[in-house]
């Protein structure tokens, strides 16, 4: 194992796989790279870690830093495939402006759909690049609604 505290078996692997880090001083070397490759969030708090400064040492949890985001939105019964097409965009824009406002960025998406029958389908967007605008979620969100619409399910409600 490495010698930066608190870090789990993927970030630990991910950091000495891509920024070859192993020790807290490497990774105080490699801040910059560190924020280009992580969230601000989990950048700011491995920077923490490797500084000595853990919040989970003082009673806290160094864990506690958000790790996903939802957004859901409710909208009338529509087999109209452009109509829920416009609703994907809006709820994908209000997504991505609390993603802007938290300093998210993500990696997975899952849409989930409620067709008029009340069944809940979730699917998920393979891993790919960093999804941070509305643009970038609707990119990925988009082929789940029409791998569904193909699939004949109208839906009612969702989050992407």
């Amino acid at each position: 194992r490495g010698q930066v505290p608190f870090l789990g078996r993927v970030a630990e692997k991910l950091l000495q796989e891509v920024l070859g880090v192993r020790t807290g001083g490497e990774l105080l070397e490699a801040a910059a790279e560190a924020h280009c490759l992580f969230s601000r969030g989990r950048a700011d708090q491995l920077l923490q870690v490797a500084l000595g400064w853990c919040e989970k040492e003082r009673g806290g949890d160094a864990g506690a830093m958000q790790k996903g985001i939802s957004f859901s939105d409710t909208f009338g019964s529509s087999d109209e495939p452009a109509a829920l097409r416009r609703q994907l965009w809006t709820m994908c824009e209000g997504l991505g402006a609390s993603m802007l406002a938290a300093g998210l960025v993500g990696e997975k998406l899952t849409l989930r759909l409620k067709d008029s029958s009340f069944e809940v389908r979730s699917r998920a967007a393979p891993r790919g690049a960093a999804i941070g605008s509305a643009g970038e979620l609707y990119a990925r969100a988009l082929p789940l609604l029409e791998r569904e619409l193909r699939r004949g399910g109208a839906a009612e409600g969702g989050v992407p």
